[in-house]
């Protein structure tokens, strides 16, 4: 359950008011791109950029931190469905394969606009909304699952479920202390690599 510090008043019903939202979110990565920080953010600022008034912005929204909240909202949707839009062709792949392609896919959510990327990671627990993380977070471990299934003639009996808990937690983890501390490394590839193989060398039938 989301706050209510950041709960949005009401969703957008129709293309015209989601549009608006759009708009306001597009605008809200924009200042913060720009700014630097949540605290150069404000309601006024986002409504002028978007080109609405701010009457329409507290429509769905109390304040700014719901509307920040709502971008990270939006990348945690659009990071689960690229990873479901790429996995039908990846399964078809061998397990390492397959699995270094869904990490490659996990970790391009976290790729481009890096200024951005960071920020919104940041916030993540300043905005008590570390559930929208955990969602996509939960996501991956339930692909991990499927993968796992579909190539069980390679994979070890163990307990397949505590191996996707397991790693989808520490990926999770690296994703926001590399953010914080080593952001160079979410655009290595060497990363996805050594956990490719790590992951490989732990689930793989001997």
């Amino acid at each position: 359950m989301a706050s209510s510090r950041i709960k949005p008043r009401k969703a957008p019903k129709q293309g015209r008011s989601q549009s608006l939202v759009d708009a306001l979110l597009d605008a809200t990565a924009h200042i913060l791109l720009t700014r630097g920080d949540l605290t150069r953010l404000s309601t006024n600022e986002i409504a002028r950029v978007a080109g609405v008034s701010v009457g329409s912005l507290y429509q769905y929204f109390p304040n700014k931190e719901a509307v920040v909240a709502a971008l990270i909202i939006r990348k945690a949707e659009r990071s689960v469905q690229a990873l479901d839009d790429a996995l039908t062709e990846l399964m078809e792949l061998p397990l390492e394969q397959c699995l270094e392609g869904v990490l490659k896919v996990f970790f391009s959510a976290y790729k481009g606009e890096n200024k951005l990327r960071d920020l919104l990671v940041s916030l993540i627990p300043t905005l008590d909304c570390v559930q929208y993380q955990d969602q996509v977070v939960d996501h991956g471990r339930k692909t991990l699952l499927r993968i796992f299934e579909r190539h069980k003639e390679h994979v070890r009996e163990t307990d397949l479920e505590l191996v996707a808990y397991i790693f989808s937690r520490q990926l999770r983890g690296l994703i926001n202390d590399c953010v914080l501390e080593r952001p160079e490394l979410m655009d290595d590839p060497r990363l996805v690599s050594e956990l490719t193989h790590q992951l490989v060398a732990w689930v793989r039938r001997e």
